[in-house]
């Protein structure tokens, strides 16, 4: 329970570092342009089926995700960010454990700049930002392999020609975010006193 708990404060603390990044004015650049989707009441979440919820050609940076559901397991749902064609998804996350709940915690809204939970049982929303360089399209995937067809709600949203800067270092055109996971989660790397 410690590891996991650890680890779910260590993805918290790199995706946070990588969301500190602001706009920096740059006169080459063309001007900022929003995208996004939105859907309501949508039964997109069919039984051991990724649903693709956005896509999204030319280059830009996710800015904002929000996910609702009410059915049991909804935490544990797959969310899965593919950048610039990729085949494996360079972000794939329980909806749950990618923002910091551990164990499917449904106690509370609670809320930070970068993550939060505003609602019960759902509504679970982040503001990382995710470059890419032509390409981006996100899926979602429920846990379960059968059942009903739940209603699935989703917000994401971005903008084109949005440089990223962290800590006051504007980064490359190719930077890009990336997930990294600890699989085996009970064992210590590197000999004593590592995780």
């Amino acid at each position: 329970m410690i590891s996991a708990i650890r680890y779910v404060g260590v993805v918290a603390l790199i995706l946070g570092a990588w969301c500190e990044g602001n706009a920096m004015q740059d006169s080459s650049l063309a001007a900022p342009r929003v995208f996004g989707t939105a859907g309501k009441e949508q039964t997109v979440l069919r039984p051991g089926v990724e649903a693709e919820l956005f896509r999204h050609s030319g280059p830009g940076v996710l800015t904002h995700m929000w996910f609702g559901g009410s059915f049991p397991g909804y935490g544990l749902t797959r969310i899965r960010v593919y950048v610039d064609g990729e085949q494996d998804a360079s972000i794939d996350m329980e909806l749950m454990l990618g923002h910091g709940i551990g164990f499917q915690d449904d106690s509370a809204p609670w809320g930070v700049e970068r993550i939060g939970k505003t609602g019960q049982p759902s509504g679970i929303y982040n503001t990382y930002r995710i470059p890419f360089g032509r390409s981006v399209r996100v899926t979602a995937q429920r846990a379960d392999r059968d059942g009903d067809i739940p209603p699935f709600w989703w917000i994401i949203r971005g903008v084109e020609n949005l440089p990223i800067q962290i800590g006051g270092v504007r980064l490359p055109g190719q930077a890009r975010l990336r997930l990294h996971k600890v699989e085996k989660r009970g064992q210590t790397f590197g000999g004593a006193g590592h995780l």
